[in-house]
């Protein structure tokens, strides 16, 4: 195989409505020199015939498939084998605008990015947009591994977010320090966390090129046991990896600051099901229970009064019956 500019990965599992779309939008990039792996992650519908049809009719698609295993695996089998001198994701039921490739190709080669991270927006099935972000401020603005773990931790995840498939990846981050993806749900969060702390040169584009298709018109949803027992995990590897590259004293109250704001986030959304689970009931009650008043106060996020007062309820007991009481007049999905 030989190597090439830009390898596309993309995990497909029962998406053939909307394969076909996100598929023509990286066949019909503007630039040359790229190659595209479909994983097919045991999917029980025809998107495997979808797949078939393409890389009988371009040459620059590789096709796999394997058991429902999971997108980690997926991606995992993908890096395995690509070539690119940079990586991207896509889900196979987005897309891209035609010419991403090209754009965030010549931009990371002008000025030597290891990555590029770029804005999206959420489109609905027929690419109606619903939802977008505007970080004008960031646009175009450099940063290396402290500045974009800084952003990814305070942030609440609104500029340098746990997705893969918004980011420009230079390929040898992956390699040489043996970055992949785990086999859970959420994998995306410590695995981009990871990558983050081996970039050099990054930046942020304020230009919505990836294209998110929400299939759902609610956009609050409980998780599963499942679900939950990995976004837990998830976010406690984010401080696994502060550990192991020695930046834990450095953004100790940063990463007070995330863990606190997601877990009180997810614990609101889906408190049905955690306290219907003992263990997760136990689980999280571990977690929460570590986020003190006082590592607050030591912080330099005091002025963060939406997250003291959510943990001032959830201390004093009041933040489980108010989530009880939002749940039976407002249900979530």
């Amino acid at each position: 195989m030989n190597e090439k500019k830009v390898s596309i990965i993309i995990p497909v599992y029962n998406c053939e409505k909307y394969l076909d779309q996100c598929l023509m939008s990286v066949v019909n990039q503007t630039m040359d020199s790229i190659e595209i792996v479909l994983v097919n992650d045991g999917s029980t519908d025809n998107s495997q015939a979808v797949i078939d049809k393409f890389a009988s009719k371009y040459d620059c698609i590789t096709s796999l498939a394997q058991k429902n295993s999971g997108q980690g695996m997926a991606r995992n089998r993908a890096l395995d084998i690509v070539t690119g001198e940079y990586v991207m994701f896509l889900d196979g039921d987005d897309y891209i605008e035609t010419d991403t490739v090209k754009y965030l190709y010549e931009l990371a080669k002008k000025d030597q990015l290891d990555i590029v991270v770029y804005n999206w927006k959420k489109v609905d099935r027929s690419g109606r947009p619903l939802e977008s972000t505007d970080h004008a401020d960031f646009d175009e603005k450099n940063m290396d591994s402290q500045e974009l773990i800084y952003q990814f931790l305070t942030n609440n995840q609104q500029l340098i977010e746990g997705f893969s498939w918004n980011k420009f990846i230079r390929r040898e981050i992956f390699e040489t320090n043996h970055i992949r993806f785990p086999l859970m749900k959420f994998e995306d969060i410590p695995t981009m966390f990871n990558v983050l702390s081996y970039v050099q040169r990054g930046k942020y584009i304020n230009k919505n090129i990836y294209n998110y298709v929400s299939h759902n018109a609610s956009t609050v949803h409980s998780m599963g046991k499942q679900s939950l027992e990995d976004f837990l995990s998830s976010i406690n590897m984010v401080g696994d990896i502060l550990d192991t590259r020695e930046m834990k004293a450095k953004f100790e109250n940063d990463y007070f600051v995330y863990k606190a704001n997601q877990l009180l986030r997810e614990f609101g959304r889906s408190f049905n099901t955690i306290s219907a689970s003992t263990y997760l009931t136990e689980r999280y009650k571990q977690n929460l229970d570590q986020l003190t008043i006082g590592k607050w106060m030591k912080s330099s996020h005091y002025s963060d009064y939406k997250l003291i007062i959510k943990m001032l309820c959830y201390k004093l007991g009041l933040l489980q019956l108010l989530i009880k009481a939002y749940h039976k007049i407002k249900p979530i999905n």
